[in-house]
């Protein structure tokens, strides 16, 4: 058993580096735990209650001091610039299957209505999220 924690703990460190999101990283630390459990003569029932108990607990303890140091800085982009502001509809906007425009700083872009219903051209809507390619917007206050 002690070639097959070794192996659990060299796979998850590999999954863990190349996904580099803190999934797996908490399960090679019970697979350590495992690992010594064997060392130490335990039965296999109690090496596994040892990798689940270490594991969990990795998790619920590390993780959030762990989250907090790694990927908490959110670069926002140009796109998340949009979000709050208004415009003037160019067409009539629409649910996904009625799409319509709006003119951002001389582009023009595929908008859709937050709510579904219909936006008339000349209204002015407000961008309430960004989906792929398309802005979410509504109607701005006044409209």
């Amino acid at each position: 058993m002690t070639i097959v924690w070794l192996a659990l703990f060299a796979l998850l460190l590999v999954i863990e580096a190349i996904s580099v999101g803190l999934v797996s990283i908490w399960f090679a630390a019970g697979s350590l735990g495992g690992f010594v459990a064997c060392l130490l003569g335990a039965p296999v029932w109690l090496q596994i209650v040892v990798f689940g108990v270490v594991s969990a607990l990795a998790l619920i303890l590390l993780r959030p001091i762990a989250k907090k140091y790694v990927n908490d800085k959110v670069t926002p982009t140009n796109v998340d610039s949009l979000k709050g502001k208004v415009m003037t509809a160019l067409t009539d906007i629409g649910d996904d299957d009625h799409k319509g425009q709006i003119k951002v700083n001389d582009l023009e872009w595929t908008a859709i209505s937050a709510d579904g219903s219909l936006i008339e051209k000349g209204t002015k809507v407000i961008v309430d999220d960004i989906r792929g390619t398309k802005l979410v917007v509504e109607r701005a206050e006044g409209n």
